[in-house]
């Protein structure tokens, strides 16, 4: 029998956020939070630090909002540092064409 602990994860909730707005660039803040298991204001704060660092371009486009994911973005934890966003967003197999 294989159990699993599900109090921790192995990506950061900022990484599961940026991993869901890949996945959708037109997801609401809603539908993100959902995707993550957090709040819609949990998900807003998140993708506004995603956003304010540079990971995430936010695009108005009327009432709503759509992403685009800059994969030049360093990631920034001193083991992966030499790698972009692109390697993370090599985890989905969609992540390649979403997401700008």
């Amino acid at each position: 029998i294989v159990r699993m602990a599900h109090d921790w994860a192995f990506l950061s909730t900022h990484g599961l956020v940026f991993l869901a707005v890949a996945q959708d660039p037109n997801a609401t803040l809603r539908q993100i939070g959902d995707a993550v298991g957090l709040t819609e204001r949990s998900a807003q704060k998140l993708v506004a630090d995603l956003v304010d660092e540079g990971y995430l371009i936010r695009i108005r486009e009327g009432r709503r909002n759509r992403y685009e994911i800059n994969r030049e973005g360093a990631l920034r934890h001193p083991l992966s540092r030499e790698h972009d966003v692109s390697a993370l967003l090599g985890l989905l197999p969609d992540a390649e064409t979403a997401g700008g």
